[in-house]
């Protein structure tokens, strides 16, 4: 059970905890219990008996100096119990569901294309056409210019006022 606990302190200058949720009051826990948070709160675990006396857990890992690496055979042992275990297992429908959601819009992508190809691909095709016409039509006028062109002589036409105009004359072939 988690629960709170409450500094308390009465007139005589007796320090208490009290539990939220069990509304016990107990006494102070010894320092070496009580450890820090990355927050900075203090963090206490202990044990409620059977007769209703709460025994307070020290950590005995006061010196870590004197921790041993692992030995090569010990990480070996470890990494194949691990592999065990993860064959063991067998894969969980979470980790599938990237893969198969990739499968499933692909299919849907591919499926969609079949059934409207025509609505999408025949306008592309009808659109080739009509730019072919007006390559063609384009081709006709240019050689119409092209025609004209050669065959147009300039002749100036002297009116009374000083600036004479330029008439272009068409000779028939």
């Amino acid at each position: 059970m988690i629960d709170k606990v409450r500094y308390i302190k009465d007139r005589d200058d007796n320090e208490y905890y009290k539990f939220l949720k069990l509304r016990k009051l107990v006494k102070l826990p010894p320092v070496e219990a009580i450890e820090i948070t990355g927050q900075g709160r203090e963090f206490l675990e202990c044990y409620l008996l059977e007769t209703g006396e709460i025994s307070w857990i020290v950590d005995k890992t006061d010196n870590i100096n004197n921790l041993d690496a692992f030995t090569t055979e010990d990480r070996q042992f470890l990494m194949n119990q691990y592999r065990k275990a993860k064959l063991e297992g067998g894969v969980n429908w979470k980790e599938l569901i990237l893969p198969i959601f990739g499968i499933v819009a692909l299919t849907i992508i591919t499926v969609s294309l079949m059934i409207f190809y025509k609505d999408m691909g025949e306008p592309l095709l009808s659109m080739s056409d009509k730019v072919n016409a007006n390559n063609q039509i384009n081709l006709q006028i240019l050689e119409k210019m092209e025609y004209l062109l050669n065959n147009t002589q300039l002749q100036w036409i002297n009116t009374s006022n000083t600036n004479p105009i330029k008439q272009g004359v068409i000779i028939p072939p």
